[in-house]
């Protein structure tokens, strides 16, 4: 599966979503969403300045985005014994060390640059939303489970 990119001058502009890629789950829907703003905002800011160091701020937000939305995602899969959990549980700590990684190298002064991060999360989002997730999606809606839920923005994201 692909995320579409909007080009604008030839060059391209930032990845859209599709409905194609909702789970079903409005609450998680939301947030996938978030985090593919999180993909363009990377996108944008390398752009801009390709060697442009990944702050704190975005560090922050992606801190609070993964303690959010896996522990959400965690606590559905368990409630409704989702036989993929131990695996999707495995990969979302595997995304927060990454996480914890950028956090350490920019304590250290080893600012990583934000093009890098840009790949590392579209990668995610096609590979872990786009497949393992999806791979709930069937699950939820064999289970007959769908609920609606709000945005959460993350604090500190614009």
């Amino acid at each position: 599966m692909e995320i579409d990119i909007i080009t604008q001058g030839g060059a391209m502009d930032h990845f859209v979503w599709k409905d194609s890629f909702n789970i079903g789950v409005a609450e998680i829907d939301d947030q996938h969403r978030l985090f593919l703003d999180y993909v363009n905002d990377c996108y944008n800011a390398a752009c801009r300045d390709s060697n442009r160091a990944v702050t704190d701020a975005t560090i922050y937000d992606l801190k609070v985005y993964a303690v959010t939305h896996f522990r959400f995602e965690e606590g559905l899969m368990k409630e409704k014994g989702y036989p993929g959990l131990e695996e999707q549980v495995q990969q979302h700590r595997y995304f927060e060390s990454q996480v914890a990684e950028l956090e350490k190298a920019n304590a250290e002064g080893n600012n990583r640059n934000i093009e890098s991060l840009m790949h590392f999360l579209r990668g995610w989002f096609l590979k872990h939303i786009l497949e393992y997730d999806q791979k709930l999606a069937e699950f939820l809606v064999s289970h007959k489970v769908s609920r609606s839920g709000a945005s959460r923005r993350n604090p500190g994201h614009s």
